[in-house]
């Protein structure tokens, strides 16, 4: 790929700048990310029965993930049925500060998705549930799509002039997350129906015969 001849002076002139870069990008994200966990965790405890784990790019093994408390777990603890915190990009982007400022297309998300397993099907039918939950009117007018890697999910992303001028203590940049924090919630009805009547499809199935 041939860059303009503008950039190239341009890097040139800061090299030092991108030679630090790296290193400032993480401190960068991780703070960025820091609060968007909070932001998130604020969010779902005014939500009643609800619990969830708040540390994508904030601790090495750990993710945003959260749901009501009477969604199906495994034996672990895991969680079988869930809303999560992700990101999709583009295939010139490499780092998770890009896809939360929007660069080349890419966006973070909050996402939904089940165990396959839990629904009894392939990952292909799966899939095909998923994809057509995801066309309910309400969904598709609050802004969710369906995405293969993602499940049902929301995009949104953060104006780069905004997160810079309020960097590092984030406040009104991080209105895009409060708005797709809203329109889950809006719409949590639907994916708590889909739940529930999966885990009650699952619980008829496993009662014993003198009890049908």
């Amino acid at each position: 790929m041939d860059y303009s001849n503008e950039l190239c002076q341009l890097v040139i002139k800061n090299m030092m700048v991108v030679e630090k870069a790296p290193e400032v990008v993480d401190q960068i994200t991780e703070r960025l990310f820091e609060k968007i966990n909070e932001r998130i965790k604020d969010r779902i405890s005014k939500q009643t029965d609800w619990k969830g784990e708040y540390d994508l790019l904030t601790d090495e093994s750990g993710g945003t993930t959260f749901a009501p408390k009477d969604w199906p777990e495994d034996e672990n603890g895991n969680y079988l049925a869930y809303y999560y915190l992700s990101g999709l990009r583009d295939n010139n982007i490499q780092n998770w500060l890009s896809i939360a400022l929007g660069l080349e297309g890419s966006y973070n998300a909050l996402c939904f998705d089940i165990d396959k397993d839990y629904l009894g099907m392939t990952s292909k039918q799966k899939n095909r549930t998923l994809e057509n939950l995801s066309q309910n009117p309400r969904l598709v007018n609050a802004g969710f799509s369906y995405n293969i890697n993602l499940g049902i999910y929301l995009p949104f992303s953060f104006l780069p002039d905004k997160v810079a001028e309020e960097y590092p203590d984030f406040d009104e940049s991080l209105a895009p997350l409060d708005e797709s924090l809203d329109a889950l919630i809006s719409v949590h009805d639907i994916f708590d129906d889909f739940v529930k009547t999966i885990s009650q499809k699952n619980d008829e199935k496993t009662l014993p015969e003198s009890m049908e």
